[in-house]
């Protein structure tokens, strides 16, 4: 067997840490879960440090640096800014997650979750991570311990849509990155001047990597076409509805990426 690599073991758990940061206490269970959604709960009101301080808990739409980008009946997105250094409110998370990290150096952070020590973690610039808790709640702070301002997209899952694919989208251009029982995500990869025609039979959150210019294009029964081009920036998000035959053409000067997050 190989030697292994402390540094590395720590690394990989550190990143584990980061995509998966749920409180490590004893309520995985289903019916203590539900409990634990009720509003007098008074462990999910107050947080007491050990040093005797205490501090109110707020949903995740009340903490100021998770900013809603929309909101339906299915799902939740979150673009979460704030300053290197700087540290979030105590607040709650309920449902189950995915996480986009967009901060081209990468981050260092403290995860503080209540009833567990505060630890350090780790993430890389495009790194997607996956919370769920759906069934394990969480309350916790974050530290943005690096040099520049934190980015991060929150993608929330609150119910499957009428639509459940059990098979992966298989098209050009299109990789599958992670795989969940309510979800999945695809990289959308294409270089300048490169095009995809693709059907997304399943609804998506679009949330783009690195930002450009796309052409976008439908064929018309009537054989014509719908056009239209849009200038991307990097974390623009959105909510869309299945689609067949969509053409997507990069015509900016550089790579276009996104994650195509499908809801099953």
């Amino acid at each position: 067997m190989a030697p292994t690599d402390d540094k590395e073991d720590k690394k990989h758990q550190r990143e584990e840490d980061a995509a998966e940061p749920v409180a490590k206490m004893a309520k995985t269970d289903e019916s203590k879960t539900i409990d634990l959604r009720k509003a007098e709960n008074p462990d999910w009101k107050e947080w007491k440090f050990d040093d005797g301080t205490v501090e109110k808990i707020v949903d995740i739409t009340e903490e100021p640096r998770h900013n809603l980008d929309f909101t339906n009946q299915y799902g939740r997105a979150f673009t979460i800014k704030f300053p290197a250094k700087d540290t979030t409110l105590a607040h709650s998370h309920f449902v189950d997650t995915i996480i986009i990290l967009l901060m081209k150096g990468g981050i260092r952070f403290i995860n503080h979750v209540m009833g567990d020590d505060p630890k350090e973690g780790c993430m890389c610039f495009k790194q997607l991570g996956f919370a769920p808790f759906t069934f394990h709640p969480c309350v916790h702070k974050i530290t943005n311990l690096s040099e520049e301002e934190m980015f991060c997209i929150n993608v929330e899952v609150l119910k499957s849509t009428p639509i459940k694919k059990e098979k992966a989208l298989d098209a050009p251009h299109h990789s599958v990155e992670m795989t969940k029982d309510n979800c999945r995500v695809y990289k959308l990869k294409l270089e300048k001047g490169e095009s995809v025609t693709v059907s997304y039979d399943f609804f998506y959150t679009r949330v783009v990597l690195e930002a450009g210019k796309i052409e976008m294009s439908y064929k018309t029964s009537s054989g014509g076409s719908i056009k239209w081009e849009e200038t991307t920036t990097m974390g623009d998000i959105g909510w869309n509805e299945p689609c067949a035959d969509l053409s997507i053409k990069n015509t900016g000067d550089s790579v276009y990426e996104a994650y195509i997050c499908e809801w099953r």
